[in-house]
């Protein structure tokens, strides 16, 4: 039986128009002391196993950056890309700018959105589209940070970083659930 209800009718859409809203007001303060908290972290060691992640993440972003013509290095968490003149501009690349507040939101949107009726085989695909895409997303939204800093310089790649690129991982779920529930939770309820 497959349902007639709207995508951001019921649980799943207002508990992600909910999460949206409330990252939405909180980005000024999250812009403002994310760094902060970030090195408040890094010195208690809350963030160190997401921070091992940091250089394989670097290398794929410089290599995807290499493969577009656009000049880039990774040593490390440090990413090195030159401008439009030349020159390098450094960025370090912290746990904070890996996505973890998007996994989070996955996490969240997860546990509301595999509710109900369903085979374990699609709630299987489920998690590993949304676990694959996310990490795909908050690749491309480094990158993007990225090619931003060689053409236009490193403040724009900032301002870019702390505020259109917290809501690329939101248009992801939006779209992945929007997806999801109309081409495998229908199909797999139907049969």
């Amino acid at each position: 039986m497959t349902s007639s209800r709207p995508f951001l009718e019921g649980r799943l859409g207002a508990g992600l128009v909910a999460a949206s809203a409330g990252l939405l007001l909180l980005l000024p303060f999250t812009a403002t002391f994310d760094a902060a908290l970030t090195s408040a972290a890094l010195r208690l060691g809350l963030a160190q196993p997401i921070q091992a992640l940091a250089p394989r993440v670097a290398a794929q972003a410089a290599g995807i950056l290499y493969l577009f013509g656009v000049r880039a290095a990774s040593s490390g968490s440090q990413l090195t890309v030159w401008n439009l003149q030349g020159g390098p501009v450094p960025i370090l690349l912290s746990w904070n700018c890996l996505g973890w507040q998007s996994a989070v939101l996955l996490v969240i949107s997860l546990i509301s959105g595999l509710r109900g009726e369903m085979p374990w085989e699609t709630r299987l695909q489920v998690v590993l589209l949304g676990a694959a895409g996310t990490y795909l997303v908050n690749l491309a939204r480094i990158v993007l940070v990225l090619v931003i800093a060689a053409d236009w310089g490193y403040v724009p790649a900032v301002v870019f970083h702390d505020y259109a690129g917290l809501l690329l991982p939101l248009f992801w779920l939006f779209s992945f659930w929007f997806a999801v529930q109309r081409l495998l939770v229908r199909e797999a309820v139907a049969q």
